[in-house]
C-alpha cells in the first residue's frame, strides 16, 4: 500500500478564505483555518501522531476543478477524495464537503485503518 498523501491547496484564493473544521477528534469546536493554517496544522497532527511513515502533507500552489477553498486532496493507490468548502453534498463520494466530517484524524485514520489506532483507543 501507498503513503497517504495529503494535498492542501496554499494558492491565494485557498488562502483567502477560510472553512471551520476539527482538526483533531478530541477538539470540542471546530477551528476556523485558512489555506496556510490548515496546512500547517495537518503538518502538526501528522507529526504528532507519528504518522509520517504513512502518510505526508504537501503544500501545492494549484489544484485544479477548485470552486471553492479552503481545499485538500487524500490520495493513496489509485483513490483520491477532495474535500472542499460547500453547503450542500455532492452527492460524490469523491467531493466530500468539510461540513460533513467529524475531524481531519477521523478522515486520516479512516485511509489508515484501525491498525494504526494507538493501543486502547477504537473499539
Amino acid at each position: 500500500m501507498e503513503k497517504l498523501e495529503i494535498h492542501i491547496c496554499t494558492k491565494t484564493k485557498c488562502t483567502n478564505r477560510t472553512v471551520e473544521v476539527k482538526v483533531r477528534t478530541d477538539e470540542a469546536e471546530p477551528g476556523v483555518y485558512n489555506g496556510l493554517e490548515l496546512l500547517t496544522a495537518v503538518r502538526e497532527l501528522v507529526a504528532e501522531r507519528q504518522l509520517g511513515d504513512v502518510a505526508e502533507v504537501r503544500e501545492v500552489t494549484c489544484m485544479s476543478s477548485c470552486p471553492v477553498g479552503p481545499r485538500a486532496d487524500l490520495m493513496q493507490d489509485a483513490k483520491r477524495v477532495r474535500y472542499i468548502k460547500r453547503h450542500w453534498p455532492t452527492g460524490r463520494p469523491d467531493f466530500v464537503t468539510w461540513l460533513s466530517i467529524d475531524s481531519i484524524e477521523d478522515e486520516i485514520q479512516k485511509w489508515l485503518g484501525e491498525s494504526l489506532l494507538p493501543e486502547g483507543e477504537g473499539s
